[in-house]
Protein backbone atom coordinates (compact mmCIF):
# COMPACT_ATOMS: atom_id res chain seq x y z
CA UNK A 1 0.00 0.00 0.00
CA UNK A 2 1.64 3.40 -0.62
CA UNK A 3 2.73 5.24 2.25
CA UNK A 4 0.45 7.84 3.70
CA UNK A 5 1.50 11.12 4.85
CA UNK A 6 0.14 13.21 7.41
CA UNK A 7 0.67 17.34 7.04
CA UNK A 8 0.95 19.17 10.02
CA UNK A 9 2.39 22.69 9.83
CA UNK A 10 2.63 25.80 11.69
CA UNK A 11 -0.64 27.60 11.91
CA UNK A 12 -0.59 30.94 13.17
CA UNK A 13 -3.67 32.20 15.34
CA UNK A 14 -6.33 33.47 13.33
CA UNK A 15 -9.77 35.55 13.06
CA UNK A 16 -11.03 32.87 10.84
CA UNK A 17 -12.92 29.81 11.50
CA UNK A 18 -11.77 26.11 11.16
CA UNK A 19 -13.78 23.90 9.33
CA UNK A 20 -15.53 22.68 11.93
CA UNK A 21 -16.31 25.57 13.51
CA UNK A 22 -13.81 26.27 16.35
CA UNK A 23 -11.05 28.42 16.43
CA UNK A 24 -7.17 27.60 14.85
CA UNK A 25 -4.88 27.82 17.73
CA UNK A 26 -1.12 28.20 17.63
CA UNK A 27 0.81 24.89 17.25
CA UNK A 28 4.17 23.75 16.29
CA UNK A 29 3.67 20.39 14.37
CA UNK A 30 6.18 18.39 12.22
CA UNK A 31 5.86 16.24 8.88
CA UNK A 32 5.28 12.96 10.11
CA UNK A 33 5.72 9.70 7.59
CA UNK A 34 3.44 6.55 8.40
CA UNK A 35 4.97 3.31 6.07
CA UNK A 36 1.75 1.97 5.32
CA UNK A 37 -1.65 3.37 5.72
CA UNK A 38 -2.84 0.49 7.51
CA UNK A 39 -0.15 1.06 10.20
CA UNK A 40 -1.76 4.48 11.18
CA UNK A 41 -3.75 3.11 14.15
CA UNK A 42 -0.18 2.40 15.84
CA UNK A 43 0.77 6.20 13.85
CA UNK A 44 -2.11 8.33 14.81
CA UNK A 45 -1.93 11.65 15.23
CA UNK A 46 -2.26 11.71 18.90
CA UNK A 47 0.27 9.23 19.45
CA UNK A 48 2.95 10.73 17.40
CA UNK A 49 2.43 14.42 19.22
CA UNK A 50 2.81 12.37 22.31
CA UNK A 51 5.96 10.52 21.28
CA UNK A 52 7.68 13.98 19.77
CA UNK A 53 7.15 15.44 22.88
CA UNK A 54 8.54 12.86 25.07
CA UNK A 55 11.23 13.09 23.02
CA UNK A 56 11.83 17.35 23.20
CA UNK A 57 10.14 18.48 26.43
CA UNK A 58 9.29 14.81 27.79
CA UNK A 59 13.42 15.26 28.09
CA UNK A 60 14.64 18.19 29.41
CA UNK A 61 18.19 19.00 28.64
CA UNK A 62 18.94 19.37 32.46
CA UNK A 63 18.38 15.47 32.48
CA UNK A 64 20.67 14.35 29.59
CA UNK A 65 23.49 16.54 31.32
CA UNK A 66 22.77 14.70 34.19
CA UNK A 67 23.02 11.26 32.52
CA UNK A 68 26.68 12.52 30.38
CA UNK A 69 27.97 12.85 34.38
CA UNK A 70 26.31 9.23 35.55
CA UNK A 71 28.06 7.89 32.32
CA UNK A 72 31.55 9.68 32.95
CA UNK A 73 31.43 8.74 36.66
CA UNK A 74 30.11 5.24 35.54
CA UNK A 75 33.80 4.88 33.05
CA UNK A 76 35.75 6.35 35.97
CA UNK A 77 34.60 3.54 38.45
CA UNK A 78 35.37 0.91 35.42
CA UNK A 79 38.72 2.29 34.96
CA UNK A 80 39.72 2.09 38.86
CA UNK A 81 37.91 -1.30 38.65
CA UNK A 82 40.55 -2.30 35.57
CA UNK A 83 43.78 -0.83 37.66
CA UNK A 84 42.59 -2.98 40.75
CA UNK A 85 42.92 -6.22 38.53
CA UNK A 86 45.73 -5.41 36.74
CA UNK A 87 47.79 -3.06 38.73
CA UNK A 88 46.49 -3.33 42.04
CA UNK A 89 49.46 -5.51 43.34
CA UNK A 90 52.28 -3.18 42.20
CA UNK A 91 50.42 -0.06 43.44
CA UNK A 92 49.80 -2.01 47.02
CA UNK A 93 53.64 -2.66 47.13
CA UNK A 94 54.63 0.70 46.61
CA UNK A 95 51.99 2.19 49.62
CA UNK A 96 53.67 -0.59 52.19
CA UNK A 97 53.77 -4.05 53.26
CA UNK A 98 50.21 -4.36 55.50
CA UNK A 99 48.70 -2.49 52.16
CA UNK A 100 50.47 -5.14 49.99
CA UNK A 101 49.32 -7.55 52.34
CA UNK A 102 45.95 -6.41 52.18
CA UNK A 103 45.52 -6.47 48.86
CA UNK A 104 46.57 -10.17 48.71
CA UNK A 105 43.94 -11.15 51.14
CA UNK A 106 41.19 -10.27 49.58
CA UNK A 107 39.07 -13.15 48.47
CA UNK A 108 38.75 -14.07 44.68
CA UNK A 109 35.10 -13.00 44.76
CA UNK A 110 35.85 -9.50 45.67
CA UNK A 111 37.32 -8.68 41.99
CA UNK A 112 33.82 -10.07 40.92
CA UNK A 113 32.01 -8.13 42.79
CA UNK A 114 33.80 -5.05 42.36
CA UNK A 115 33.40 -5.77 38.87
CA UNK A 116 29.87 -6.48 38.99
CA UNK A 117 29.65 -3.17 40.77
CA UNK A 118 31.17 -0.92 38.10
CA UNK A 119 29.89 -2.39 35.15
CA UNK A 120 26.46 -2.39 35.94
CA UNK A 121 26.82 1.01 36.40
CA UNK A 122 28.36 1.38 33.56
CA UNK A 123 25.16 -0.36 31.84
CA UNK A 124 22.37 1.61 34.26
CA UNK A 125 24.27 5.01 32.72
CA UNK A 126 24.23 3.79 29.06
CA UNK A 127 20.19 2.62 29.42
CA UNK A 128 19.44 5.97 31.01
CA UNK A 129 20.83 7.64 28.13
CA UNK A 130 19.54 5.06 25.32
CA UNK A 131 16.34 5.49 27.28
CA UNK A 132 15.98 1.85 28.50
CA UNK A 133 14.12 1.03 31.10
CA UNK A 134 16.59 -0.97 32.21
CA UNK A 135 18.24 1.19 34.09
CA UNK A 136 16.80 1.08 37.44
CA UNK A 137 17.09 -2.99 37.48
CA UNK A 138 21.44 -2.16 36.82
CA UNK A 139 21.47 0.82 39.07
CA UNK A 140 19.82 -1.53 41.80
CA UNK A 141 22.64 -4.64 41.58
CA UNK A 142 24.94 -2.23 41.01
CA UNK A 143 24.04 -0.41 44.19
CA UNK A 144 24.07 -3.92 46.06
CA UNK A 145 27.23 -5.19 44.34
CA UNK A 146 28.91 -1.42 46.45
CA UNK A 147 27.35 -2.19 49.60
CA UNK A 148 28.50 -5.96 49.42
CA UNK A 149 32.02 -4.72 48.35
CA UNK A 150 32.63 -2.48 51.40
CA UNK A 151 30.29 -4.15 54.19
CA UNK A 152 33.48 -6.75 53.46
CA UNK A 153 36.11 -3.98 53.67
CA UNK A 154 34.33 -2.21 56.97
CA UNK A 155 33.13 -5.48 58.57
CA UNK A 156 35.65 -8.45 57.49
CA UNK A 157 39.14 -7.00 56.85
CA UNK A 158 40.91 -4.86 59.63
CA UNK A 159 41.45 -1.76 56.99
CA UNK A 160 38.82 0.53 59.64
CA UNK A 161 41.29 0.14 62.81
CA UNK A 162 44.34 0.42 60.56
CA UNK A 163 43.63 3.49 58.56
CA UNK A 164 40.96 5.20 60.60
CA UNK A 165 37.57 6.07 59.51
CA UNK A 166 38.12 9.55 58.39
CA UNK A 167 41.11 7.89 56.30
CA UNK A 168 38.71 4.88 54.93
CA UNK A 169 34.72 6.04 55.09
CA UNK A 170 34.18 9.22 53.20
CA UNK A 171 34.94 7.82 49.56
CA UNK A 172 33.14 4.64 50.03
CA UNK A 173 30.34 6.58 51.88
CA UNK A 174 30.18 8.96 48.92
CA UNK A 175 29.91 6.11 46.00
CA UNK A 176 27.32 4.53 48.47
CA UNK A 177 25.30 8.22 48.26
CA UNK A 178 25.92 8.35 43.99
CA UNK A 179 24.37 4.87 43.56
CA UNK A 180 21.41 6.23 45.65
CA UNK A 181 21.48 8.42 43.39
CA UNK A 182 21.37 6.72 40.17
CA UNK A 183 18.67 4.86 41.65
CA UNK A 184 16.94 7.83 42.76
CA UNK A 185 17.34 9.41 38.94
CA UNK A 186 16.46 6.29 37.06
CA UNK A 187 13.19 6.18 39.29
CA UNK A 188 11.86 9.67 38.36
CA UNK A 189 12.59 8.89 34.67
CA UNK A 190 10.64 6.36 34.65
CA UNK A 191 7.76 7.37 36.37
CA UNK A 192 7.61 10.42 33.94
CA UNK A 193 7.66 8.40 31.09
CA UNK A 194 11.04 9.56 29.35
CA UNK A 195 12.33 5.38 29.70
CA UNK A 196 10.46 2.79 27.80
Amino acid sequence: MAPAWLWMGRLAETDGKAAGGSRLGASQCRRIRCEDAASLESCPVTGTLAAMHNVTSGRPRWFVVLAVILLLWAIAGVASFIAHVLVGESMSAEQGPWDLAYYRALPAWFAWDYGLATLAALGGAIALLTRSRHALMLYVVSLVAVVVQFGYVFTVTDLLPHKGAVATAPFPLFIALMGGVQIGVAVMATRRGWLR
